[in-house]
């Protein structure tokens, strides 16, 4: 016989180890272990044999072998997620007036921490091993004369993936501690305040929105044929053989986002006044601390047409008679289309105050003394640290090798030939990204502000170290784009041995074509407020000494801006 496969169908389909970095900060590994990977399974293995036979004069032969696969999958995910933290520890306003013998106000140390963590919306498609493999082949042997004789083979895989995830989130945290506003006033003995410390770390991490799409062998091993062989007088010879591989890939994902902080710590306020023994003021330590982090958005699409294993196709006509008509072709034709859009509206604010100041130790008979802890307050926005908004497409012409070959062989006087071998690659990939962020930070500390006036003693002021911090990092929008278009493809096209009088007609043809868009759109404003203070103070008055140190101030802020950035890298 003329065709005969000739593969192991139990053969291991090993697809090229694409070591492709999707992504340097892909969205997906992080999302992975959380959530789950589809895969579409294992291919279809199948030989499929069409032949006529020893047909007579004037017959009419139409033989075709078809081997179609089709998947298509939607995935779309849909998440609105709303999340509210109120808290209020009071552990000052307490006091210790009036007293006959000495006042004393203590309190103790208040400590918040709190996070929201959302994760949510991922959509993974990973088909690793191919659609089909197998033999293909369509027949007409030994036909009579002036018979028309058709013989088709068509292979195709056809795959549409289609994943949308949309995603609202809403966070608020208002959280306080008051640790101050403690009194120890007008004792006969001395007045002592002592305020413990509050510290609060808050954080907000929201990933959302990814979707992967790993094809990585649209076909393995096949072997396709097709063939008109001893065909009589004045017959009509049409023989074709076509594979088609069609991938159609879109990914949308949408996140709306709005993360609004508020955090105070207080540990100042306090009074020690009016003592007939001396007044003393010791405030603790107050800091806060606000994290945002977002990551979302994120499309990889890996495409790879083939394997590693070498696969055929034949059209043939061969020992066709006088006056025949012979039409020889193949064809393949692989057409990728990939469309991904991002769209991210964010919004972050944080309100940060730490006061350990705006006491008071005055008009005490004997010595008045203040002495404030350290205030602090540090704000982070960190917007795609990981990813935001991103697209990546990875797409594989030329993975595997082809041999094709079209001829027309032995053919009658006064024959008509035409031989044709084309090679299509079509790669047409659209990428889009907008962006709006805003982000406002407003950090205030205060560690000043005190008063140790009219003592009869001395007076004393020593306000605490303060510093403000505000880091505002947005890194998005980007796009990368790497096409490998030449496939390791044999083609060969010929007429042999025709006849005299004969016209002969044969072209090879390689045809690649790629189309890219990339756009790119993003709004930004970012606003930080930071005031520290640890002045403000007054030791005035007093009959004895007036003495007011003040703690060191620092201010930091950092603003990073990336984004925008289309690569496409293209190579053979």
């Amino acid at each position: 016989m003329y065709f005969k496969g000739s593969f192991n169908q139990e053969k291991n389909m090993n697809a090229k180890n694409k070591n492709v970095n999707l992504n340097k900060k892909s969205l997906l590994i992080l999302m992975v272990s959380a959530l789950f990977v589809l895969s579409s399974g294992g291919y279809a293995s199948a030989d499929f044999t069409a032949i006529n036979t020893n047909t007579g004069f004037s017959s009419s032969n139409i033989i075709s072998s078809t081997g179609t696969s089709s998947f298509t999958q939607v995935d779309s995910n849909t998440q609105s997620l709303s999340n509210s933290v109120t808290s209020s520890t009071i552990l000052g306003d307490n006091d210790s007036d009036n007293n006959t013998g000495s006042g004393t106000a203590t309190s103790g140390s208040a400590h918040i921490m709190g996070s929201f963590e959302n994760s949510t919306n991922l959509n993974l498609l990973d088909q690793s091993t191919a659609w089909w493999a197998g033999s293909f082949m369509s027949e007409n042997d030994t036909t009579g004369a002036e018979s028309d004789n058709t013989a088709i083979t068509t292979f195709s895989a056809d795959t549409t993936v289609s994943e949308t995830n949309s995603t609202e989130i809403d966070n608020s945290a208002d959280v306080s501690a008051e640790t101050g506003e403690n009194s120890s006033n007008n004792n006969t003995g001395s007045g002592l305040t002592e305020s413990g410390d509050a510290e609060t770390d808050l954080s907000v991490n929201n990933t959302a929105n990814g979707n992967g799409v790993a094809l990585m062998a649209m076909n393995e091993m096949f072997e396709v044929a097709t063939r008109n062989f001893a065909t009589g007088f004045s017959s009509t010879n049409t023989s074709v053989s076509t594979v088609t591989n069609t991938a159609d890939i879109s990914g949308t994902n949408e996140f709306n986002v709005s993360n609004d902080v508020f955090a105070s710590m207080d540990t100042g306020n306090n009074d020690a006044n009016g003592n007939t023994g001396d007044g003393k003021v010791v405030s603790g330590i107050a800091s806060t601390q606000g994290n945002i982090t977002n990551n979302a958005n994120a499309n990889n699409s890996l495409v790879s047409v083939g394997s590693e294993s070498t696969s055929s196709l034949t059209s043939e006509n061969d020992t066709t008679g006088a006056d025949s008509t012979n039409t020889s072709s193949n064809t393949v034709t692989n057409d990728i289309t990939v469309e991904d859009s991002n769209s991210a509206n964010i919004d972050n604010s944080q309100e940060l105050l730490a006061e350990t100041g705006e006491n008071s130790s005055s008009n005490n008979t004997g010595s008045g003394q203040v002495v404030t802890g350290e205030a602090s307050s540090e704000a982070n926005f960190s917007n795609g640290s990981l990813s935001l908004n991103s697209n990546t497409t990875v797409i594989d012409m030329g993975s595997g090798e082809v041999s094709s070959t079209s001829s027309n062989n032995t053919t009658g006087a006064d024959s008509t030939n035409t031989s044709s071998t084309s090679l299509a690659n079509t790669a047409d990939i659209t990428n889009s990204n907008d962006a709006e962020i805003e982000n406002s930070a407003e950090v205030h500390t205060t560690s000043g502000d005190n008063d140790s006036n009219n003592n009869t003693g001395d007076g004393s002021i020593e306000t605490g170290d303060v510093s403000g911090t505000a880091n505002i990092m947005n890194d998005l929008n980007v796009n990368e784009t790497t096409v490998g278009m030449a496939s390791m493809m044999t083609l060969s096209s010929s007429n042999e041995t025709t006849g005299s009088d004969s016209t002969n007609t044969s072209t090879a043809t390689v045809s690649n074509s790629l189309s890219v868009s990339n756009t790119n759109n993003s709004s930004l404003v970012n606003t930080s407020t930071i005031s520290v203070n640890s002045g403000d103070n007054t030791s005035s008055n007093n009959t004895g000494s007036g003495s007011t140190t003040t703690g060191n101030g620092a201010v930091m802020f950092e603003i990073v801006n990336q984004s925008n950035v289309n690569t496409t890298e293209i190579g053979s």
